[in-house]
């Protein structure tokens, strides 16, 4: 099962992990899953930013490694307009790359939260949402070898000028304990909120995204 599920993560990203039978069958399974555990990271890394996509910037790289500090920060007109996340079952941790998007147009007023202000402690859900009307434009979190979990803070923007969220939804859990995810909100809508629960026996987190439309007018 974990040998599928580290498999999935790159199949997921849209690239295929070839091992011969041979050396499945007379390599140890830690051995084997160090090895596919590498090719993801070979195949997940590159630059930092594609942005053919329109004004849609996508990291094409992990952003943190397992057991290491996450710290990103979308470019300081942008704010998250995607979330893609692979689990592995021998380090009990997870990656996260991100996308971003253009949001304002001048450089908006943040608000970070950061390591002594954690949304959660280990093995605690959360929900979060930004205050003030803001969305997020950036995450930090650390992991803990011995909770085999990790913290969350979250960095907040908003407009210097006026900015209102409308039409906000939570979706369900993007993703099952251990699963690979890629999420992106609906078109026209902005990452504003983040909720997730720890399951001990799993060692893993599932999440869920709220997100909203905005108005933001420029005088």
């Amino acid at each position: 099962m974990k040998i599928l599920i580290v498999y999935s993560c790159v199949l997921l990203m849209g690239m295929a992990v070839t091992t011969s039978a041979k050396t499945l069958a007379s390599s140890p399974d830690e051995k084997v899953d160090m090895e596919k555990n590498q090719t993801i990271d070979e195949l997940a890394s590159g630059p930092e930013y594609d942005e053919s996509n329109g004004g849609n910037k996508r990291a094409k790289r992990y952003v943190n490694n397992y057991y290491g500090k996450l710290d990103f920060n979308c470019p300081s007109l942008d704010s998250i307009s995607g979330i893609r996340s692979c689990h592995h079952n021998r380090h009990e941790d997870r990656k996260f790359g991100f996308n971003c998007k253009k949001t304002f147009q001048y450089n908006p007023i943040c608000e970070t939260r950061r390591d002594k202000t954690w949304v959660n402690n280990f093995g605690q859900r959360f929900t979060y949402t930004c205050p003030n009307d803001s969305v997020i434009a950036g995450i930090i979190s650390d992991h803990n070898n011995h909770h085999q979990d990790r913290q969350f803070a979250f960095k907040c923007c908003q407009s210097q000028f006026y900015q209102k969220l409308n039409g906000c939804y939570w979706t369900g859990y993007v993703n099952l304990f251990d699963q690979y995810f890629e999420w992106q909100p609906k078109s026209g809508y902005y990452l504003a909120g983040v909720s997730s629960e720890h399951n001990n026996h799993y060692e893993d987190r599932r999440f869920k995204f709220y997100a909203c439309s905005m108005t933001l007018h420029i005088t």
